[in-house]
């Protein structure tokens, strides 16, 4: 794959992750058309729902923060900084 193409692919696949399919009316590359994405799936959860266990696995509060800090390695690298 060519890296240039990178630049237009990821921050498309990323929004779509992120914020939702851009129209429902309009094909996706991952959502289903009218999906909300991750930060409404978020918004829609309680901070007790967010926090409980579920048949022993991590909390949907500790998976966010693993993706959370995922992306903040990410940024850094970005920006030249060396990984920890």
């Amino acid at each position: 794959m060519n890296t240039r193409d990178l630049t237009t692919v990821l921050p498309t696949l990323l929004s779509e992750l992120v914020h939702g399919s851009p129209r429902p009316d309009v094909g996706t590359y991952m959502l289903n058309r009218g999906d909300g994405g991750l930060l409404e799936s978020l918004e829609a959860l309680s901070a007790a729902g967010a926090s409980a266990n579920s048949n022993g696995g991590g909390s949907i509060a500790a998976h966010v923060d693993h993706v959370r800090y995922g992306l903040a390695l990410l940024n850094r690298w970005a920006a030249g900084e060396p990984a920890p």
